[in-house]
């Protein structure tokens, strides 16, 4: 057997069962949950239909089954249906669930008629992009009075989709930010921090969200990669290339050029 590693803390199993429970319940953190929806009725194969996420579980599920058992009550798994089996462990009291359109536009309305009495009265946190409320905004106002505990209605503005310079990775995991994320403040983009300070809702479809329980904020994706923004270039490079039309076909031409044209003529 390996010997213990010098960062190990090998008298954990010693301590009193309350502070070790009090120790793996420090690891859990929230999570948004960015729900996925798959209909592969057609395929028979239900088992792999409904809800998915691709968030990964608290690393206190997996690491022993003392930490497995103590926080697996709450981590129910959810969001199944009597079609597909429920495959999302989420903890409603501090996770937040994620709707956007990146799969379906009918998402919100597949949400709510899935939800079943347990998780419509403990969903307590919800987040949805805002392109979403544009294409079907109604079943969410009605869904969202099913939910009697919820305490906070997220309006997401995906940046990536904001600006398109901005890189993302539609397989990370999504992260909320109340303000401009470190990385693009100072930025030529860094002016698109004034969405979640100036006036959020554009039209009266928007201003119906617009409540004590609602609160605009970005969402990144962020890509691994070192690049944050792509740059400009071949905006410059066809600007370059007018310009030297200009100087080819334009007034600065010599008796030598006007006789080149006259042939082509």
């Amino acid at each position: 057997m390996a010997a213990p590693s010098k960062l190990m803390f090998t008298l954990f199993p010693q301590l009193p069962f309350e502070l070790r429970s009090a120790i793996w319940w420090h690891t859990v953190l929230p999570r948004v949950i960015h729900l996925r929806y798959k209909d592969l009725s057609n395929n028979h194969n239900n088992t792999a239909s409904g809800f998915c996420s691709p968030v990964d579980l608290p690393v206190a599920l997996s690491v022993c089954q003392e930490s497995r058992k103590l926080l697996l009550g709450s981590y129910p798994l959810s969001f199944g249906s009597v079609f597909y089996p429920p495959k999302v462990r989420i903890n409603f009291s501090i996770d937040t669930v994620y709707l956007d359109q990146e799969r379906s536009n009918n998402l919100i309305s597949i949400f709510f008629n899935t939800l079943n009495a347990r998780e419509m009265s403990q969903l307590r946190y919800l987040a949805v992009e805002k392109d979403l409320l544009k294409v079907i905004n109604i079943p969410l106002k009605c869904g969202s009075h099913m939910l009697p505990k919820l305490e906070e209605l997220t309006v997401v503005f995906d940046l990536p989709k904001v600006v398109s310079t901005i890189h993302g990775n539609s397989n990370a995991e999504m992260k909320l930010y109340d303000r401009l994320p470190d990385q693009l403040v100072g930025t030529p983009i860094a002016h698109i921090s004034e969405f979640l300070t100036t006036e959020v809702w554009e039209d009266d479809d928007d201003k119906m969200w617009d409540s004590s329980k609602t609160r605009p904020m970005f969402g990144w994706r962020k890509c691994a990669c070192e690049t944050i923004l792509e740059s400009d270039d071949s905006d410059d490079d066809d600007d370059d290339e007018e310009d030297d039309d200009d100087l080819f076909w334009g007034d600065e031409m010599d008796d030598d050029d006007e006789d080149a044209i006259s042939l082509l003529i």
